[in-house]
């Protein structure tokens, strides 16, 4: 059996001892990290026989992130982690920042699928709509589907294409192309327009 784990938080050891389970008793996991790899980094440690039988998609890092001299959001939360997941030998995809902070992933109070949650009564758009609304006013006028693209990867492996990297992430999380680092597997570029289709589309409202 396939098994999909979605961890964005920190782990506590009832959750250690859950996603332990999941994986002893599944086939094949994927484990998405759309957060900071603490939890990912606890797991290797406390479980390191489990994880061959993992797949993970990370969504962090970048090659060249929007803010020069900056560690991509995610690694800056756990850089420790980070360098510990990008040193191991897990089977392992990175979708990258260069990736997924494009325009074409952009929401703000203009698209529609912003316009579509302030029409609808349903109660999951109300709740989206008021941490869209809570989030524009106090960090950007805007939010990116970074999360959900990653998630995608592993729904349609069309919509994200990847290529082999060479790459280093120095002491400060900071990544770089260099001819005897890492080959890595990481975003290269995606199908904007298909995957917001696809998202669209299977909005329940």
């Amino acid at each position: 059996m396939l098994c999909v784990i979605l961890l964005v938080g920190w782990l506590k050891s009832d959750a250690l001892s859950a996603i332990k389970n999941i994986v002893e008793n599944n086939s094949r996991t994927y484990y998405v990290c759309i957060g900071p790899q603490t939890n990912l980094t606890t797991f290797l440690e406390c479980v390191p026989e489990l994880k061959s039988k993992m797949d993970v998609v990370i969504m962090g890092g970048a090659i060249n992130y929007r803010r020069k001299g900056m560690v991509e959001h995610n690694v800056r939360q756990d850089v420790r982690a980070a360098r510990k997941v990008f040193n191991s030998d897990i089977n392992m995809r990175w979708v990258l920042s260069d990736t997924t902070y494009k325009a074409e992933l952009r929401i703000d109070r203009s698209h529609e699928i912003y316009k579509r949650m302030v029409r609808s009564n349903m109660r999951v758009a109300k709740l989206l709509l008021k941490n869209c609304q809570n989030f524009f006013r106090k960090v950007y006028p805007e939010t990116y589907m970074h999360d959900p693209l990653t998630l995608s990867c592993i729904i349609n492996p069309k919509f994200v294409r990847f290529g082999r990297r060479r790459l280093s992430m120095d002491e400060k999380g900071i990544m770089h192309l260099c001819e005897d680092g890492k080959e890595l597997l990481v975003s290269t570029d995606a199908d904007y327009e298909k995957f917001m289709e696809f998202l669209s589309e299977r909005l329940p409202f």
